[in-house]
């Protein structure tokens, strides 16, 4: 019995001949691995170094076969944190089946060696593994079948899907020759054979190479590999990889052949351009009309939500989120307090808690500051390394000075300095509990929280604080454009040995064929000693089902057959699941190359209107033109159908309609891609350059890390007598560009042109890129010699990763971030409108009432003004005092009453108030909020731009040995940014002063009568922000909801106030009514109590102020006045003071409550 395991694989085939080769255009290139020696990338630049012969010679003329592994082989995993794949199969035999109209069968077969290396008899480049040298080599070579041995068949391979690290070398056919692809030239075959089938058996020569190998994966076939098959195989099952075409057309003639003609869109982010595709399709098809903002909204995972009144700002920050990419990983800490009532934190736990969690945060962002400057040397220090093997140096250099700096044992050296960065990192990083398993950071965590005293009960979680953020490159997405060559099948149908096909019944008969003639071409075919002795059991028999299984073969069927061209039905055995379909000359891109003519627009061109950049008056400076390749990917497609899928599988009414969307995005045709390493190129970093330090001594690979990713240009080489040439290095990424070319190249090198030179490209004529909003031009300047519809424009992005920080200091001392110190508190008090009396309480930070400010009239004053009424419990001596205690909160005081000519601004700011609150939704505050107002946190914060590590400098000659290159302009740069948002219900800032001008309220909501101390926040280009040097700001917010800041430089930021601290002082806060002149009864019905109408409704506690004779207040509980009418001979008080309730307290605040009221 065979027990082979046959695992399908697709198998493509390329039919090039004189007609193909004057129809159609090819861009094939391959690698040069020499360049490796002068520490350049082997991969050659966009549209140069291609076989340009190609499609001139007739020599290439044939069939190139490509084969597709499974997707189990192409999956990386990471065990101990190094990536690996698993091995590839190293050998295969390729059969061709040639078929004439008069029933002529005649075959031929070879054998590839895919990891077979020899520098000169070898196929393709290819760098020799192993020996820690730059080895370059060639790989893979074919030998007719019959001439064939196998000659390391116990040796694992070294072979990959990534040869030798390249993402596209088993899907690039140029790339794979005699790897994962053939050529047959058809140089023997006579002409008359006009149908041609191949197929291809692989197997690996080493069993332990074999997957099922491992038992793990033989028992659990489908869990680990994704092949389904009829049972278990049993112990010593070799696998069998087999695919097959059938019906080539060796003659084949492309007229009548059909070329993509896709519609591209360009955007900022995929999703985005995917939405611009689809509106413009909506312009000409009305069923698509609600389909863009049905996909931004399934894309953003807003769809749920979006009927929230904030969902359409949420949307926006998504969308405009989604344009960059995380910078480098950082962590902040919390200390956790007990999850039980029972195991309720003590005041001096929750002080000690916060102590380790401050000094926690400390060594955690030394350590992080650390590694970010270390990683801005490392790069330099991989620079200095690539221009190291330049052969030619600008004069007045030497290799010798390149060679100093690298060396880590001479000192003040770049590399010595990169040596001393990294042990002082390491130094820092020791200190902090970390480990490379869940359970080692867990154990790591409970040593450090026990060595450095965290109470009982207590844990410390380590968190993700906002990352830096990364502007990405311009997404391309391509509708109509064709598929790609390499599926990504979730599982793959399989077949044992003994399930193929060894008989079919012919079609619209009964009778039955058999492949058992001696005389059969696929059974006389010679396959040499290797037969026996390496191939698979299953080998022949394979070719005896693809003869059985090829509708060409049917005029080779034995005399008394019907004479029929059709497919015959397997009558014994199973089909393959792949290679049943006739033979189309393939298309599938894999590559997609531009050229753009870029025009930089420099920062005092651009305008913020609150939300976005515009240049409505362009005067760019001189083009520059950049090219790139990228691969091509269909994720976006899949992603929005698989989500359309999951929205509503329960609801029999609407599934039906979400699954038929799905299905008709999938099969919408679109592929999506970037113009990447744009943003590199344009601070003189060259993304194609950035190789491994391959051949460097040891210490110096392990000191520039993973920092080769780009590599710097510094320019031309300087011209003598003209000084250094420019380098090119852009402060920003800002600006406008068009397309000069944009062209798909398929996975065999075949080429399409979409946009040209020209401006034109496929079959349009006036070709242009659909834009989405956020790119369209204001205006096109005539320098770039384009129509508008041409032009991209990019807003102002900065070039590296950067960070919008809205942090809340330490409202006492206003040098560290609240959440840094153990007593940190951000609050500097609260205020609590009345919108009933027209007055304001004022609250210290901890809820104790403090003073009311009101607008009245004082004796012997002919105008009212705001008045300070100090209040029972609160600062006995005044407003000195205030200003000592919290001098913040007596700033807001003094302010509100005016000082000098001005007249005081609490009239209108109580106006002010009123209407914010009306925009923000109401929080769940005390249930008096209705009657005594809500109350509003007075909060100290941070704004801030930080980089995510040293900036980017100019990498042109001048500056290559600078100990400190000069620094970039664009960190001098100011940004506005926007606080707060009016129309956004969930923001919750009402306004904020900044310290630079703190007479000045500026509010979300613009005053309606004007005061030149209120002025609204508008544009937001009142504040503004320079990377380094921080704001400090005061702002007046609802404490249960985020306040954002709009920069669009960045992502929006939000800012949000932790329930630590506020829940405190919301539960001690008391509410404060002025009463009076007021009738109450002589009498009340408790003793020493004032009988008052007081609410009875909640669970609130109401106690009654009055001034006594001497001026100090005298305070009285309160009691319900009887409704009952009855006659006292005593006559009635008429009272004024303060009404104030409180809710209950929970138990540790109530303990710390009573001590005050006890002192006071």
């Amino acid at each position: 019995m065979n027990t082979d395991l046959l695992v399908p694989v697709r198998l493509r085939a390329l039919v090039v001949n004189d007609q193909v080769r004057r129809k159609d255009s090819f861009l094939r290139w391959l690698p040069n691995y020499h360049l490796l020696g002068v520490h350049r990338s082997p991969e050659p630049s966009p549209y140069a170094s291609t076989d340009t012969e190609f499609s001139q010679e007739a020599g290439h003329d044939g069939v190139y076969l490509h084969w597709e592994l499974p997707a189990a082989l192409r999956r990386a995993t990471t065990p101990g944190g190094e990536v690996t794949l698993p091995p590839a199969p190293n050998r295969w035999l390729v059969v061709r089946h040639a078929y004439t109209a008069a029933g002529d069968y005649a075959t031929a077969a070879w054998v590839v060696e895919s990891d077979f290396l020899d520098k000169r008899t070898g196929s393709v480049p290819y760098l020799r593994p192993g020996g820690g040298h730059v080895t370059p080599t060639r790989i893979g070579r074919s030998t007719e079948a019959a001439q064939w041995t196998e000659s390391a068949a116990d040796r694992p391979t070294f072979l990959t899907a990534t040869g030798p690290g390249t993402l596209s070398f088993a899907a690039f056919q140029p790339h794979c020759q005699n790897v994962f692809s053939f050529h047959d030239p058809l140089a023997y075959l006579p002409h008359r054979f006009d149908r041609l089938g191949y197929q291809v058996v692989g197997w690996h020569a080493s069993a332990s190479d074999d997957p099922l190998a491992d038992p793990r994966a033989r028992e659990a076939l489908e869990a680990t590999l994704g092949w389904q098959a009829d049972g278990t195989p049993p112990p010593g099952t070799r696998t069998v990889y087999t695919g097959r075409v059938h019906s080539v057309l060796p003659h084949y003639d492309p007229s009548g052949e059909q070329r993509p003609d896709p519609t591209v869109a360009v955007a900022d982010s995929a999703r985005s351009a995917f939405t611009a595709l689809t509106a413009d399709k909506a312009a000409t098809d009305p069923s698509l009309t609600l389909a863009p903002a049905l996909f931004d909204q399934l894309q953003s995972n807003t769809l749920t939500r979006a009927d929230d009144p904030d969902n359409a700002h949420r949307l926006t920050d998504i969308l405009l989120a989604a344009g960059f990419g995380e910078g480098t990983a950082s962590y902040a800490w919390h200390a956790v307090p007990p999850g039980t009532a029972e195991e309720a934190a003590s005041p001096e736990d929750e002080r000690r808690a916060r102590s380790v969690e401050a000094a926690l945060n400390a060594a955690q962002h030394a350590y992080d500051r650390a590694e970010r400057e270390l990683a801005g040397l490392r790069r330099r220090l991989y620079g200095m390394w690539r221009l190291q093997g330049l052969p030619v140096l600008p004069r007045g250099y030497h290799h010798q000075q390149l060679t100093q700096e690298l060396d880590p044992g001479r000192e003040g050296s770049l590399a010595a300095r990169v040596r001393a960065g990294r042990e002082a990192a390491e130094r820092l990083r020791s200190a902090l509990p970390g480990g490379d398993t869940p359970a080692q950071l867990t154990e790591s965590v409970r040593q450090y929280a026990r060595a450095h005293g965290l109470p009982a009960g207590w844990g410390l979680k380590r968190v993700a604080p906002a990352p830096f953020h990364r502007a990405l490159d311009p997404a391309v997405v391509l509708q109509g454009a064709g598929t790609l060559p390499v599926s990504d099948d979730a599982t793959l149908r399989c077949r044992f040995g003994d399930r193929i096909v060894t008989s079919v019944q012919l079609p619209g008969t009964d009778a039955v064929f058999t492949a058992e003639r001696p005389d059969l071409a696929c059974n006389t075919l010679d396959l040499g000693a290797g037969e026996h002795s390496a191939m698979p059991d299953s080998a022949r028999a394979l070719l005896r089902e693809a003869f059985l299984l090829d509708p060409s073969g049917a005029a080779a069927r034995p005399a008394g057959s019907p004479a029929d061209t059709g497919a015959a039905t397997p009558r014994t055995g199973t089909a393959p699941a792949f290679g049943n379909d006739p033979w189309e000359q393939p298309w599938h891109p894999l590559h997609l190359l531009w050229e753009v003519e870029y025009h930089p627009l420099p920062h005092d061109q651009w305008e913020f209107d609150g939300d976005h950049y515009t240049c409505p008056q362009p005067l760019p400076e001189a083009a520059r033109t950049y090219t790139g390749r990228t691969l091509l990917s269909d994720h976006l497609p899949r992603s929005l159908a698989d989500q359309l899928r999951q929205y509503a599988p329960e609801d029999p009414e609407l599934s039906p309609h979400c699954d038929a969307l799905a299905d008709r995005v999938a099969r919408g045709d679109v592929l999506s891609s970037s113009l990447a390493g744009l943003r590199d190129m344009l601070i003189g970093q060259d993304p194609g350059q950035g190789v491994p330090p391959l051949g460097a001594p040891p210490e110096l690979v392990e000191l520039i890390g993973d920092a080769y990713r780009t590599s710097p240009d510094p320019g031309p080489l300087p011209v003598p007598f003209e000084g250094w040439p420019d380098s090119g290095f852009q402060q920003l990424r800002a600006g406008q560009f068009r397309f000069l070319r944009l062209t798909l190249v398929d996975s065999f090198g075949r080429s399409l042109d979409v946009i040209t030179p020209a401006g034109t490209g496929g079959a349009s004529g006036l070709r242009h890129p659909v834009v989405a909003d956020a790119l369209r031009p204001q205006r096109v300047p005539e320098a770039l010699g384009a129509a508008p519809e041409h032009v991209i424009q990019l807003p102002p992005r900065l070039p590296q990763a950067a960070r919008l920080g809205l942090d809340l200091m330490d409202a006492a001392r206003g040098t560290d971030p609240a959440t840094h110190l153990d007593d940190g508190n951000p609050l500097a008090g609260w205020i609590v409108p009345n919108l009933v009396d027209g007055s304001l309480t004022v609250y210290a930070p901890d809820g104790t009432a403090l003073g009311l400010l009101r607008w009245a009239y004082r004796i012997g004053r002919p105008a009212r003004e705001a008045v300070w009424t100090p209040l029972p419990g609160g600062v006995p001596a005044g407003l000195d005092a205030l200003r000592t205690a919290f001098p913040h909160l007596h700033t807001l005081v003094t302010w509100l009453q005016g000082t000098g000519t001005d007249s005081s601004p609490l009239p209108a700011a109580m106006d002010l108030l009123e209407t914010s609150l009306v925009d923000i939704v109401p929080t769940a505050g005390a249930a008096s909020a209705a009657l005594a107002g809500r109350p509003l946190a007075l909060v100290r914060c941070r704004l801030h731009l930080d980089l995510d590590g040293p900036p980017p400098t100019d990498p042109g000659w001048q500056h290559i040995f600078d100990h400190e290159p000069p620094g970039p302009e664009f960190t001098g740069y100011s940004w506005p940014v926007r606080l707060g948002e009016q129309r956004r219900i969930g923001d919750g800032l009402v306004g904020y002063f900044a310290d630079t001008d703190p007479g000045v309220l500026r509010t979300v909501v613009a005053p309606a009568d004007a005061h030149p101390r209120i002025a609204a926040i508008g544009d937001g280009t009142h504040l503004r922000v320079t990377a380094g040097a921080a704001r400090h700001l005061t702002l007046l917010v609802d404490p249960h909801a985020p306040v954002h800041a709009t920069t669009n430089l960045l992502p929006t930021t939000a800012l949000e106030i932790p329930h630590r601290f506020t829940d405190g002082p919301l539960n001690r806060m008391r509410t404060v009514l002025r009463t009076g002149p007021l009738l109450t009864p002589a009498a009340a019905l408790q003793e020493g109590a004032v009988a008052l109408p007081v609410r009875t409704v909640d669970d609130q506690t109401w106690t009654w102020a009055e001034r006594a004779a001497d001026g100090t207040w005298a305070r009285f509980p309160t009691s319900a006045a009887s409704t009952t009418p009855r006659w006292d001979d005593r006559a009635p008080v008429l009272r004024s003071g303060l009404l104030t309730s409180r809710s209950p307290l929970p138990q540790a605040d109530a303990e710390i409550d009573d001590a005050d009221t006890a002192s006071e």
